[in-house]
């Protein structure tokens, strides 16, 4: 499974929610070339770019938004973002999300099970150890930001 495979599931989920909320999210990539043939596990940015529509965008009062992904090599790395500008998250639930200390109960500002993310986190660190994985931070204009960072493998 490679980089230009999840692109194509990215932008196919992307097209499906747009229709459904009526073409109010804005989804830009920008991926290296180079990228596009290295191996990545499967569907593992999805999850993500689900959750900055439905947690971040969609609880905006306005319902719009824009996601950006990036995806380009850092020296062994392949490191990739997804930043939207959705209502963002708490110091608290950045802090629970990047410890790997959330459950849903924690908090009422947030649903869902977050498995999803969850699942993505534990299946990289099993795959290629506890120094890659998943980072949230805050954007500089709101939303959040995602970072998944995984070796490179061609």
């Amino acid at each position: 499974y490679l980089v230009s495979d999840e692109l194509k599931l990215l932008n196919a989920y992307f097209d499906i929610m747009n229709l459904r909320y009526e073409k109010t999210i804005s989804f830009i990539t920008d991926i290296a070339d180079d990228i596009l043939s290295c191996s990545v596990p499967v569907v593992f940015l999805q999850p993500l770019l689900e959750n900055s529509i439905s947690h971040g965008i969609l609880k905006k009062s306005e319902r719009k938004g824009t996601v950006v992904l990036t995806g380009e090599q850092v020296q062994e790395n392949l490191v990739f973002t997804i930043e939207d500008d959705g209502v963002g998250m708490s110091d608290e639930m950045l802090e629970m999300m990047n410890n790997g200390t959330y459950t849903p109960a924690d908090t009422s500002d947030y649903h869902g099970s977050s498995i999803g993310v969850t699942n993505i986190q534990e299946r990289i660190r099993l795959l290629y150890g506890f120094e890659y994985g998943v980072q949230y931070t805050r954007g500089s204009v709101g939303g959040t930001i995602v970072t998944v960072t995984i070796p490179v493998n061609h």
